[in-house]
């Protein structure tokens, strides 16, 4: 008896080891991934082995999920528009690098939420998405106040080495100077999103005050991390939120809590408000502006060649932003039509937002959480170059439509935190 018990442990366990390794290895791949490719590969393939294994051998089935007919039209997009791309005889390299993404739906996503569900890790997998977070904002911003600290100011000599050294240990993110500035580019710092979604739903159902703090710290990951757009998105998605965060505190916590986040913002931009304006300048005066207003009227001219089908994957216009991946535009809703054209966009986009409303609609306050994740996270994939269909964020995506498909399914996270 106690061997048995001793024995489920262990492969409990190991399950959870499984999905922690293979969550934090496809989650960081984009700075970690000389190192996190070969432990992708290998979990993975055992999470594929123990997926076949249960059904082979101890007959369970298949779960229903709403999370099937998804990766089915996104597949649908992924072989449609890679054979549009053949006709139109696109640069094959080009096309096979910009649908990368799509194997994530087609593949990975269905096994890794049969995975979750055949071995009871929706609780595992909603904290890992919270230390995953924890792990990103603190790098992020420990590096970047942990810079400021040692060289007191902006040095372009220390960043040049800092960078050099970086590459050389096989990682793949830069410390950069924007705009007076320091970031620290991990393409990867999204997640964050998800993780004061996520954090919050818990200090919803525990009232633990260390739950705010960890979303404080994600606020500053977000600032740290350099990219402009996610930030707006962070704000956006605090706004998307206020509707739940009133039902959370009394009216006389939230005005304290309002009085002190708007004093606290209010000084931050007085004492930076020379940054602030430069750096949060969308006007043509500022470069990055300008050049995604110079990239749409070729892009809408791409667009008119082919309306309906687009041109399919791999396909770029005349201006060209990236020698190397010529296809990546900032404007990349735009681009997204071009490649896919309206068929490929409304079957694209429509699968994103029909979960989305499947979660909002769902009426329950962890749905809506999730709904106003998608939301903001559809803002940041539009407005930062390559990512509509990139594999950063189909990862995002896996994570998400897990979510909510898990969360539409008996009340997972409801029924295991109440």
């Amino acid at each position: 008896m106690a061997i048995n018990v001793i024995k489920k442990r262990i492969i409990s366990l190991t399950n959870v080891v499984l999905l922690y390794l293979f969550g934090f290895s496809i989650a960081l791949y984009p700075p970690f991934a000389q190192y996190a490719r070969p432990i992708l590969a290998i979990c993975f393939i055992a999470i594929l082995l123990v997926v076949i294994f249960d059904m082979l051998f101890l007959n369970k089935t298949i779960p229903r999920s709403i999370l099937f007919k998804i990766a089915i039209a996104l597949g649908l997009v992924f072989i449609i528009w890679l054979l549009v791309a053949v006709l139109k005889k696109n640069n094959l390299a080009y096309a096979l690098q910009d649908s990368i993404g799509f194997a994530i739906y087609l593949i990975v996503m269905p096994v890794l939420f049969i995975f979750i569900k055949l071995k009871n890790l929706s609780l595992i997998l909603f904290d890992l998405l919270i230390n995953l977070s924890i792990i990103i904002a603190s790098v992020s911003f420990g590096l970047v106040v942990g810079y400021y600290s040692f060289f007191g100011s902006v040095e372009p000599e220390s960043l040049i080495a800092i960078n050099a050294y970086i590459k050389s240990q096989g990682l793949n993110w830069v410390i950069d100077n924007n705009n007076g500035f320091l970031g620290l580019y991990t393409y990867t710092a999204h997640f964050l999103l998800l993780g004061v979604g996520l954090t919050l739903y818990k200090y919803y159902i525990f009232k633990n005050p260390n739950y705010l703090y960890l979303i404080v710290l994600f606020c500053f990951g977000v600032i740290a991390d350099g990219h402009r757009a996610l930030v707006v998105s962070m704000i956006l998605l605090i706004i998307l939120l206020i509707p739940i965060i009133m039902r959370m505190f009394e009216i006389k916590k939230l005005t304290i809590l309002a009085f002190v986040a708007a004093s606290t913002l209010l000084l931050m931009l007085v004492i930076n408000f020379e940054w602030v304006k430069e750096r949060y300048n969308f006007t043509l005066s500022d470069d990055s502006t300008h050049e995604r207003f110079i990239q749409i009227p070729s892009l809408l001219d791409k667009i008119m060649e082919s309306p309906v089908w687009g041109s399919g994957f791999g396909a770029y216009t005349s201006v060209i932003r990236n020698q190397e991946r010529p296809f990546l535009y900032e404007v990349d809703f735009l681009a997204t039509v071009v490649k896919l054209g309206l068929v490929g966009s409304l079957l694209y986009f429509g699968s994103y937002l029909y979960l989305l409303d499947k979660a909002r609609r769902s009426g329950r306050v962890f749905g809506y959480i999730l709904f106003c994740v998608g939301l903001s996270f559809l803002f940041y994939m539009g407005t930062n170059g390559g990512l509509a269909m990139s594999p950063d964020s189909s990862i995002f995506h896996m994570f998400l439509f897990i979510l909510i498909s898990l969360s539409l399914s008996k009340n997972t996270f409801d029924k295991n935190y109440n």
